[in-house]
C-alpha cells in the first residue's frame, strides 16, 4: 500500500507471514525508505539467537533501519542485547511476565526516546528527527 501526502511523504507497508517470506519477497530493499521490521518475539531470551540467525543469513538486513520486538519478557536490569550498528531502546516497566517492548535503531538515526506510563501496557516512542520528514514511532 502506498500513500503520498502533498508530495512530501511516500509510505509503503507490507505484511509477511514469516521471515522466509520476507527474505523471498525483498530481494531488493529500497534505500529511499525508512525500513522497519516488527516482530512479536515472545521471550527475547529464548528467541534472540533465532533473530540473529535470520538477520545474519540475509545480507539485506543491513538495510533495516529499525527493528521493533514485542512481548520480550525481559528483565530491564539485565537487558544488554547488542546488534552491531544499532542502538538499543526498551521499556523499563515490568507489569507481568509477558510484557515489554524493545527497539533497535541504526546509529546514524537521531533518536529521542520516551517511555509512557500506562497501567496495562508498555509503550515507548522513538522520535526520529534527522530524516526527510521527522516521525514519531509508537511501539506498544
Amino acid at each position: 500500500m502506498e500513500n503520498v501526502c502533498k508530495g512530501y511523504l511516500n509510505y509503503r507497508t507490507n505484511y509477511y507471514e514469516s521471515f522466509s517470506e520476507f527474505v523471498y519477497i525483498n530481494n531488493n530493499v529500497c534505500n529511499n525508505y525508512l525500513n522497519m521490521l516488527c516482530c512479536n518475539i515472545r521471550n527475547v531470551n529464548a528467541h534472540f539467537d533465532e533473530l540473529l540467525f535470520f538477520l545474519q543469513n540475509d545480507a539485506k538486513y543491513r538495510d533495516i533501519d529499525i527493528i521493533v520486538l514485542t512481548e520480550i519478557w525481559h528483565n530491564f536490569q539485565t537487558c544488554n542485547y547488542v546488534l552491531d550498528g544499532y542502538s538499543l531502546y526498551f521499556s523499563s516497566i515490568k507489569r507481568n511476565q509477558n510484557d515489554g517492548v524493545m527497539a533497535f535503531a541504526k546509529h546514524y538515526l537521531s533518536v529521542e526516546f520516551f517511555e509512557y506510563y500506562f497501567v496495562d501496557s508498555n509503550i515507548i516512542k522513538l522520535y526520529i528527527s534527522n530524516i526527510k520528514v521527522p516521525i514519531n514511532l509508537m511501539c506498544l
